[in-house]
């Protein structure tokens, strides 16, 4: 998948990143040695496959928007508290995130 991490950058990212915390989403920050990708930690108790799909998608745009068409070289790993979240919602984390992001 385009901008995924593989699972060996996954468990470098998960074990040597910055754990960043916002109303409704964990986040683990590492910078990259390339443009950068992102992963996902979503089980199955959060909701339904379509929910949880959707979530990711959401993400995923937001991520090319706030870092790849900026070409920051950011790995982020996800973890939803909840998926039912709104896209303002993520978005507004994202906002939160994104200049501690940069100062790594």
């Amino acid at each position: 998948m385009n901008r995924s991490l593989s699972s060996k950058k996954f468990n470098f990212v998960y074990n040597k990143s910055i754990v960043i915390k916002t109303p409704g989403i964990i986040f683990r920050v590492s910078p990259s040695s390339s443009l950068g990708g992102v992963g996902f930690i979503v089980g199955r108790r959060l909701g339904s496959a379509c929910a949880r799909n959707l979530f990711k998608r959401r993400v995923r745009s937001l991520y090319n928007d706030f870092f790849i068409s900026k070409e920051k070289e950011v790995d982020i790993i996800v973890a939803p508290k909840k998926i039912n979240l709104s896209w303002e919602e993520i978005k507004n984390s994202f906002k939160l995130i994104t200049n501690k992001a940069y100062d790594i």
